[in-house]
């Protein structure tokens, strides 16, 4: 087995150390091209650690259900990095069996540094094998992240007495195999993509998502995703160019029926509209047949569906007579050589607060069936996502100082934005000192 790796993310796992030592480790993204080659793309430090008995510290996999939440679906969270002092590095112990704190990494590749040496490893259950590296550029012409953008509007019935966000869920879900197959997908072509690129702003935000749906950037419209995959494949290799589609999900046979009922029933309607992204990496010298394309699109877009309505927050619509869902808003921020999907809710914190006190009074007096067991506690909702944004400060900060000056400060500004609009100002100060010291 080889392995070809950027020759940037040698420089990064070799100068994690002179942040801190004993935290310089993280984790390797790529894919695997053929039966016996992998490609390293990019590289992301770790936020959370486990500790080993000797002086060393290697990731957490509590991390990474997260991480794999942000990445385009068909890439992986191919291995681990860290930093080993001594001369010897060797993942084995006396016996010559991997050491024990690599076997929750077991098929993961390993790779060990002690700055002035370098060795990646490939780990089974009670094997190791030193892996024949290759530092290459990717070319350029080699990959190209496809965007789908999913604009979903929704209309459904829920029954109070019971869990109503799995209800939600199922009922997206379930359309969309269908969807996928029956609706017409949509060829645009836009700078804004492309501009995203440029290190100097690596993001696009709701703004722009919603700027990508502009009649005046289509291309090509009524036409089957499996069709387009097929004769346009050329087109979807430029930089500019993404698709899109409208899912519209109404499983109410009657909507005024049930905005006429009692306001004590347990049935209620739900409603919502959002945007949701997905990124499929398109390997252009080996071009995936259709099929494999939108098998992994359904993958991900029904990932990206549970992800965000598990994590939706309610309000009650007095206008609608029923709830609202409100999942996380979508942010796409182009970290080195991957297109990270970030979601997060952008609601300011003062708004928060006053909205989950008054849907406290409201709804406890208009429906019978809330409660302040079943009610969501938007409060909590939001506030559990600042773990999440410091996560992502850490490793954007270390892009910026060990490899990519430019680009972490682009990425720290897009924190900032995120900060501001959740109004955090005690955090929007620390992403600026942050973004001031690289």
């Amino acid at each position: 087995m080889k392995i070809i790796i950027n020759p940037w993310v040698k420089d990064f796992i070799e100068k994690t150390p002179q942040i801190s030592r004993s935290n310089a480790c993280g984790w390797l993204i790529g894919f695997r091209s053929s039966s016996d080659q992998i490609v390293i793309l990019s590289a992301l430090i770790a936020s959370r650690y486990l500790e080993t008995e000797y002086n060393y510290r290697i990731p957490d996999p509590s991390e990474l259900d997260e991480l794999m939440q942000i990445i385009p679906s068909n890439l992986q969270i191919i291995g681990i990095f860290h930093f080993k002092p001594g001369s010897q590095l060797k993942i084995t112990s006396k016996a010559g069996n991997p050491e024990k704190f690599y076997k929750i990494y077991s098929g993961k590749i390993i790779c060990v540094t002690n700055i002035e040496s370098t060795k990646f490893y490939q780990l089974s259950n009670t094997e190791h094998s030193e892996m024949d590296t290759y530092y290459h550029e990717i070319p350029e012409n080699l990959m190209k992240s496809l965007v789908i953008l999913f604009n979903f509007s929704l209309t459904t019935e829920i029954n109070l007495k019971l869990s109503y966000l799995p209800q939600v869920l199922s009922d997206i879900t379930s359309g969309i195999d269908t969807a996928l197959q029956n609706n017409s997908i949509v060829l645009h072509k836009s700078s804004i993509i492309a501009e995203s690129l440029k290190s100097s702003k690596p993001y696009i935000f709701k703004n722009g998502l919603d700027s990508l749906f502009d009649p005046k950037t289509i291309l090509k419209d009524d036409e089957p995703l499996s069709s387009l995959l097929q004769s346009k494949i050329s087109s979807l290799t430029n930089p500019e160019t993404y698709l899109s589609m409208h899912i519209s999900i109404n499983t109410i046979s009657n909507e005024e029926e049930i905005q006429k009922r009692d306001k004590f029933t347990k049935h209620l309607g739900a409603y919502g509209s959002f945007i949701v992204p997905c990124v499929v990496l398109l390997n252009l010298q080996q071009p995936q047949m259709p099929e494999d394309v939108i098998s992994t699109l359904i993958t991900q877009l029904k990932g990206e569906l549970t992800y965000k309505i598990s994590r939706s927050m309610i309000k009650y619509s007095h206008n609608r007579n029923g709830l609202l869902i409100l999942p996380p808003e979508s942010h796409l921020l182009q970290y080195k050589n991957v297109l990270l999907n970030v979601k997060t809710h952008l609601k300011k914190v003062d708004i928060v607060k006053k909205q989950f006190e008054l849907e406290l009074v409201e709804n406890l007096l208009d429906l019978s069936y809330f409660s302040q067991n079943t009610l969501p506690d938007i409060e909590e909702a939001f506030f559990r996502e600042d773990d999440k944004l410091i996560m992502y400060r850490q490793k954007f900060s270390a892009l910026g100082k060990l490899t990519d000056k430019s680009l972490g400060v682009g990425l720290l500004q897009a924190l900032e934005y995120i900060h501001k609009e959740r109004g955090q100002i005690e955090s929007i100060k620390e992403v600026q000192r942050l973004a001031s010291s690289l």
